[in-house]
C-alpha cells in the first residue's frame, strides 16, 4: 500500500471541545472518511501552555529537529508534544481559530511566531524551509456574520504564505472570490455561549 498522506489540525481555541474543535473536527473527519489512505492527528491548544517568543533567534543558530527552540528546551507544550515536529511530518495542515478581537487567538499566535526557524530568513537554520510547500487550510469561527472571520482566516493564510505553504481556496461553491477559508459563525449571544451553536451554521458548515 502507498504511504499515507499525513495531515496535522490544530485548535487554536483556549476553550476544549467547543464551537472551533467541532468545526476543525468536521473538517478531519471528511478528510479520513473520504480517503482511507489519509492519517490525522489533532493538536489542541486548549489542553497545552504554549510560551511566547522570546525572539532570541537562538532557534536559528542552534535548534535542531529534535530541539528546535533551544530558549525553552522541554520546558513547555510546543516542545513535549512534538508539534514543530509533527508539522514537519505533516503533508497538510489545517488551523482552526476563534476569532478574538479580528484575529486568531493568543496562543495560536505564539505558535505561530514559535515556528520562525522554518522560514527561510536564515540560511544557517537547520529547520528553515522546512514547511514549504505543505498544503494549508485555515477555519475560523466568530460570534457573529460579519465577525471578522476573514481577517482572522487571511491572518492564518499570511503566516502560511511566509512559510511558502500552498494555500487552499473556497472551493467552487459558492464561486471563488466571494470568501476565504471556511468560516462559521455560532448565531448565540454571549451569555448563553451553546458549545454546539455552530451546527445550525448551514451555510458555515457546509
Amino acid at each position: 500500500m502507498a504511504e499515507k498522506i499525513k495531515i496535522l489540525g490544530i485548535m487554536g481555541s483556549h476553550v476544549k471541545e467547543r464551537n472551533t474543535h467541532f468545526a476543525l473536527n468536521c473538517a478531519i473527519e471528511s478528510a479520513k472518511q473520504f480517503w482511507d489512505w489519509v492519517e490525522v492527528e489533532v493538536i489542541d491548544l486548549s489542553r497545552m501552555r504554549i510560551n511566547q517568543c522570546t525572539a532570541s533567534f537562538n532557534c536559528y543558530a542552534t535548534g535542531t529537529y529534535e530541539n528546535p527552540c533551544p530558549d525553552y528546551g522541554s520546558n513547555d507544550d510546543l516542545q513535549k508534544h512534538r508539534i514543530i515536529q509533527k508539522m514537519i511530518e505533516a503533508d497538510g495542515i489545517i488551523v482552526a481559530s476563534p476569532v478574538y478581537y479580528g484575529s486568531v487567538s493568543g496562543k495560536l499566535k505564539a505558535l505561530m511566531d514559535r515556528t520562525v526557524m522554518c522560514c527561510h530568513v536564515s540560511p544557517i537554520a537547520e529547520l528553515a524551509g522546512r514547511l514549504e510547500n505543505k498544503v494549508g487550510g485555515a477555519i475560523a469561527v466568530a460570534l457573529a456574520p460579519h465577525g471578522g472571520v476573514e481577517l482572522t482566516i487571511n491572518t492564518i493564510y499570511m503566516w502560511m504564505i511566509n512559510h511558502d505553504m500552498i494555500v487552499v481556496g473556497p472551493g467552487m461553491y459558492p464561486p471563488a472570490g466571494c470568501i476565504t477559508g471556511g468560516g462559521a459563525y455560532e448565531s448565540t449571544s454571549a451569555k448563553t455561549r451553546d458549545p454546539n451553536a455552530i451546527r445550525s451554521d448551514i451555510y458555515g458548515m457546509r
